[in-house]
């Protein structure tokens, strides 16, 4: 009698979940610092989600305190369009296998930094572009493959959105407290020069 073969699961990293800690704390704490929008903080997780992942992360804090549920909400409904939908755009790429609670924490955690105006390391709190790098190539190792280009990760998740959604206009990504705004997007700084 032939049995179907068990999905195999891999074995988290410890390093990558790590790292998914820092990015967890990270973002929460430039969304609490206003570095990213305060809707940020919740990750648009369900606060019960949300409780869950810091106590993976973060085993030594004891109870943690609650907001009221109607308050909670509010804050996790003022999340973007863009900020949802690039977590529906890193979950439709996980690696395989991976651990899919885990996928979808740092996808929320991704797609809510993407919100803030630096490069996408500096508001997940990482220490450069390597770690994100790291980060995305185990839970999406399929979406990373795309990048062909080598585009910066937050200029190239806003353009496979683009891509997905032809019939949106989705806005481009804040990157406003970028110095290196020019490099991620020339043609929009060229046709800027043509019009001065």
């Amino acid at each position: 009698m032939n049995r179907a073969a068990a999905p195999v699961i891999a074995h988290p990293d410890a390093h990558v979940l790590r790292l998914l800690g820092r990015a967890v704390h990270g973002v929460m704490g430039h969304a609490q610092a206003g570095d990213l929008p305060l809707s940020a903080w919740t990750l648009s997780l369900p606060q019960e989600e949300l409780c869950e992942l810091l106590s993976f992360c973060f085993p030594e804090l004891d109870d943690l305190e609650r907001m009221p549920a109607q308050q909670y909400d509010t804050l996790m409904r003022q999340a973007s369009w863009e900020q949802r939908q690039l977590v529906q755009l890193l979950l439709a790429q996980c690696t395989i296998p991976v651990v899919e609670r885990h996928a979808y924490w740092a996808a929320h955690v991704v797609a809510a930094a993407a919100q803030g105006s630096r490069h996408l390391w500096e508001d997940m709190g990482l220490g450069g572009r390597e770690e994100v790098s790291t980060l995305l190539q185990y839970f999406f190792a399929p979406f990373c493959e795309k990048n062909i280009a080598h585009l910066k990760w937050k200029r190239f998740m806003f353009d496979q959105l683009a891509l997905m959604h032809p019939d949106v206009r989705v806005r481009k990504p804040d990157c406003t407290l970028c110095e290196q705004q020019r490099a991620c997007f020339p043609a929009e700084f060229a046709q800027e020069s043509k019009l001065t």
